[in-house]
């Protein structure tokens, strides 16, 4: 029963983004919010509700967009008013960082096109940069599937800080000084080679274990990728940045 309250709560936090937000502070950086996109119209409005529900804003929204034309996903971005970039199909790396070289602001925010934000992501985000760390990231919680969401409810509250995965916030000099994603690590082509794994072990070793932290609130996610793969959904994350972690001489 412990264990139910403590997914349920995770779950009813990382979906207070859907709702209006209880106060609003003052921005205390530029900030934009980089989302690839691919087909997305299903939960793309999800995401840009929460973003626009946040405690601390976002100074500028990115969708860089590789949808089939006619799909949906375009219209849906242009309804919010956000700034849409076209990207070549088939390189989620370099759609990111094709987000990030149109970016404006002095911290980005990478989410994928399927997730919600909490109320107070960016707020905490900011929180946990202004601290000195280089790389933020959040736990998450699969709002789309209870099944799901019970059975990556533990793995989620046992994230460790080295282990980013589609969701991260980083300055823009940090970013660019670590190389970007790298766009020659594409799990279309590889399936072993992740991109947000790849960028969070490149983070680790050129600034160490101590430059990373979880952002300590939950933000929602698509089950989609449980339900097509099973648990090789999860990826190879965790035990990749185990073993980064332990190269560098950290555990």
């Amino acid at each position: 029963m412990a264990y139910k309250a403590s997914a349920d709560d995770a779950l009813r936090v990382a979906l207070t983004g859907l709702d209006e937000p209880v106060y609003q502070r003052a921005p205390r950086a530029s900030v934009s919010l980089i989302v690839p996109a691919y087909n997305e119209h299903k939960y793309i409005g999800n995401l840009l509700q929460s973003a626009r529900n946040q405690t601390e804003s976002f100074d500028e929204i990115i969708i860089a967009d590789c949808s089939d034309p006619g799909e949906g996903t375009a219209p849906i971005a242009q309804a919010w008013g956000v700034r849409t970039i076209h990207v070549p199909k088939g390189n989620i790396a370099g759609s990111r960082n094709a987000g990030a070289r149109s970016a404006h602001g002095d911290v980005l925010v990478f989410a994928d096109a399927d997730m919600i934000l909490s109320q107070q992501f960016l707020e905490k985000t900011l929180d946990i940069l202004e601290s000195g760390k280089v790389l933020a990231h959040p736990k998450m919680a699969l709002y789309d599937s209870m099944g799901w969401h019970m059975i990556m409810h533990l793995p989620q509250m046992l994230r460790w800080d080295y282990d980013p995965t589609g969701c991260i916030a980083i300055r823009a000099g940090d970013f660019w000084n670590v190389g970007g994603y790298n766009e020659m690590c594409n799990p279309i082509i590889d399936a072993q080679c992740h991109e947000d794994t790849d960028f969070g072990r490149r983070v680790l070793e050129l600034y160490g274990p101590a430059a990373l932290k979880i952002i300590p609130t939950y933000i929602g996610t698509s089950a989609r990728r449980y339900k097509k793969f099973g648990l090789n959904g999860w990826g190879d994350n965790f035990s990749t940045s185990v073993r980064s972690y332990q190269e560098i001489g950290a555990a």
